[in-house]
């Protein structure tokens, strides 16, 4: 069985949480989504940001709501024998973030592997990225 975590803070699960879940189910038998603290935001909501996404969440058999107050998602991928991570991009400014991300989660635990869904919706897309026909 090939397993995944989605780790977020999830200040509000939105479509876009969903899309990339969704997208990641395709792929995966089994997601752990993590709702996780975050030592640059304020973090007193985080039992209420718990349920809302467990409850939001609840008709998907094979995901499992963790609550994460205070490991590394590296250290969440120990514990929970799962290397993969799964991250949605939605811009450049995203890229650059993740990209320093990984960096530092692989810096403790090599054996980690990311999977990014970029936002291909199509109303969603037309935001982030000026069209070509030249590519």
């Amino acid at each position: 069985m090939q397993k995944a975590i989605y780790p977020g803070y999830f200040k509000k699960f939105n479509k876009g949480h969903l899309w990339v879940l969704k997208r990641s189910l395709e792929v995966f038998d089994y997601i752990y989504v993590i709702v996780s603290w975050n030592h640059l935001k304020d973090n007193q909501n985080i039992d209420q940001r718990y349920k809302r996404v467990k409850d939001f969440l609840k008709n998907y058999e094979n995901v499992k709501v963790i609550i994460n107050r205070e490991n590394n998602i590296f250290e969440i991928t120990k514990q929970l024998k799962c290397n993969f991570i799964i991250r949605g991009i939605r811009n450049q400014e995203d890229y650059l973030y993740e990209e320093e991300l990984l960096a530092n989660n692989l810096y403790f635990n090599k054996n980690i592997r990311c999977i990014y869904f970029i936002n291909t919706q199509p109303k969603n897309t037309a935001k982030y990225v000026q069209f070509k026909n030249t590519l």
